[in-house]
């Protein structure tokens, strides 16, 4: 694989000829050291994305991988939509600190056309950054402080699930004796779920952040039933039969909110 070693200062123009061959796939790299003046641009608590302009107008938006924020070292891998088209495409690097940012110059990457049919692919817009927008550092943290205080929540999870399956039956056990009101349990199941899906969500981030692909389902083809078996605002089934004969199902309650 090629790895291109680029000096930018970014208070300058680039003037460096970047080349790359157009259909190229997971092969091209390009690593920048970001200087201001002689000095390294350090890169502690800050983000680096490429925004690119292609031949044919569309958009690429994409992070830097950051090799070592000390150095100001970072990677910006040339994708498939990167190398869709063959022409210049327009780079320009943005560094994010939280609400602040400042961008490079704007330097250009020669694409030279491939006689090879079999490597066009479609050109489109490609906004990898505004995914990993949702991991950012600040956002990231405040869930990784939240999943801080669920105490010891893998080390429960056996005895949340036996809590859970008293609830689904309707009952509790607290003193000893076994009732139908859930009330007690459910105040600490529900704080104890919330909880854990506040790690789980930081762990989705996280992993976005990363660059590993995550699965999102998404149940239902409307809106949402919300099936709410233990909250206090839960809301009486929907017992309508819909055109295909189908139903939500006479015992399934609903949440407070859809």
């Amino acid at each position: 694989m090629i790895t291109k070693v680029i000096k930018l200062d970014i208070n300058k123009n680039l003037y460096e000829k970047i080349k790359a061959k157009q259909g190229d796939t997971k092969s091209r790299f390009l690593l920048f050291q970001l200087l201001d003046g002689s000095m390294p641009f350090n890169l502690e608590n800050r983000s680096v994305r490429a925004y690119m302009l292609k031949p044919d107008s569309t958009e690429v938006f994409n992070d830097l991988i950051i090799n070592n924020k000390n150095t100001g070292h970072c990677t910006l891998e040339l994708t498939n939509q990167v190398l869709a088209v063959a022409g210049i495409v327009k780079i320009e690097l943005m560094i994010i600190e939280n609400d602040k940012k400042i961008t490079s110059s704007i330097f250009e990457l020669q694409v030279d056309k491939s006689i090879n049919s079999e490597n066009s692919i479609v050109s489109t817009n490609e906004f990898n950054a505004l995914l990993n927008g949702l991991a950012s550092l600040s956002e990231y943290d405040n869930y990784k402080e939240k999943a801080k205080k669920v105490p010891e929540l893998e080390e429960n999870i056996q005895e949340l699930g036996s809590q859970l399956d008293n609830i689904k039956n309707g009952m509790y056990i607290s003193d000893g004796t076994v009732g139908n009101n859930i009330k007690p349990l459910q105040i600490f199941s529900l704080e104890y779920l919330q909880q854990q899906q506040i790690k789980l969500l930081a762990d989705f981030f996280k992993n976005i952040k990363k660059g590993i692909t995550q699965t999102i389902c998404c149940q239902g083809d409307s809106l949402t039933y919300g099936l709410d078996q233990v909250s206090a605002d839960k809301r009486v089934a929907d017992t309508t039969v819909l055109p295909n004969g189908s139903s939500n199902g006479s015992d399934k309650t609903r949440a407070g909110v859809t």
